[in-house]
């Protein structure tokens, strides 16, 4: 019995590790929840989902009992899918994925054993949307602003990316527009060689596609401004004179024969020179004396230059400039006696 003791020692150790081994070898189930998402590496392919947070699944499997820890832990790699991989199409539009076959198929499981019993949800519906990116023309818009001859800016293109089926669709010549703001328009020079930085925007039908952009930010845009100054020489403007009410009755205030009529020229933008040229406007110089002024006799004063329109006394306009024919008016004052 002794001779026979080692015999069955190493018969009952190799018995325990074939059972091992056998144990090890057999299936063993398991279930696992899993929040997945569908990721694009590619910057230019963009994935939709219902809920952008991904979707659970509720994975049932069978797997060698030794391999059940090594196939939760690979699990984690399953959770980010990319268009293209196993049963994943990349292709733009709209698909529904078979999620058995996609776990299934999935190179991290490779080599565990694993085998996919079931994947609730069964099916998950994504869409893809490739984005293209073009050179496009600018739409320069310089509202208000005379330009002499052509503009120039640089870069004289804009890099524009849009979903690839929105291409064929979209007006290319206004899809980007460069416009300078209100502010910039009026810091431009009257006239001559100007320059100005604008950001471009993307035009109110390009907007509606959330995933349109931008790479060219801004642009300079260089022009020349058409002189957009105007001048027109008024022959007969008349003196009138103003005083202070409580001294009408005790004054009486000659102007000069010869200073009676002025002529002035009026220089300033077009828009403005035509307005006081209207037909129901006129210009006139208005002598201002005080009482003081009066009171001293004074024989000689700069008028003040007014645009009457219809019934109203209005001030000439700013950016107008007046050159009178006479800086001053000859006048003599006179006390009434009572």
């Amino acid at each position: 019995m002794g001779d026979r003791l080692p015999t069955i020692i190493l018969v009952t150790l190799i018995t325990a590790v074939v059972w091992l081994f056998a144990e090890a070898d057999s299936l063993g189930g398991g279930s696992e929840e899993l929040r997945i998402r569908f990721v694009a590496e590619d910057s230019d392919l963009i994935v939709e989902m219902a809920d952008s947070a991904g979707v659970s699944l509720a994975i049932d499997f069978r797997a060698p009992r030794g391999s059940i820890a090594a196939v939760r832990e690979r699990m984690a790699e399953v959770a980010r899918l990319q268009p293209g991989s196993p049963g994943v199409p990349s292709t733009p539009g709209q698909h529904t994925i078979d999620m058995l076959g996609v776990i299934a198929q999935h190179p991290a499981l490779a080599g565990t054993g694993a085998q996919i019993d079931s994947v609730r949800p069964q099916t998950v519906t994504i869409t893809i949307v490739a984005l293209e990116s073009r050179d496009v023309p600018l739409a320069i818009e310089l509202e208000g602003v005379a330009v002499e001859g052509s503009v120039n800016a640089t870069p004289a293109t804009a890099r524009l990316r849009l979903p690839s089926n929105l291409w064929d669709s979209v007006d290319l010549d206004a899809a980007v527009i460069a416009r300078p703001t209100s502010s910039q328009i009026d810091q431009l020079p009257i006239s001559g060689p100007a320059r100005v930085d604008v950001q471009l925007a993307l035009s109110p039908a390009i907007r509606q596609s959330r995933y349109a952009s931008l790479a060219t930010p801004s642009v300079r845009l260089e022009f020349s401004i058409r002189d957009r100054n105007a001048q027109h020489t008024f022959g007969v403007v008349p003196v009138m004179i103003t005083l202070p009410p409580i001294e009408t009755r005790d004054w009486v205030v000659t102007v000069d024969p010869q200073d009676q009529i002025l002529s002035l020229t009026a220089t300033g933008p077009s828009e403005l020179i035509e307005r006081l040229r209207a037909d129901n406007v006129a210009i006139i110089a208005d002598l201002l004396l005080s009482s003081e002024e009066l009171d001293l006799g004074l024989g000689s004063k700069a008028v003040q230059f007014f645009a009457r329109i219809d019934d109203r006394k209005e001030a000439i306009p700013p950016g107008v400039t007046i050159t009178p024919s006479k800086g001053e008016v000859r006048f003599t004052v006179e006390r009434v006696e009572r």
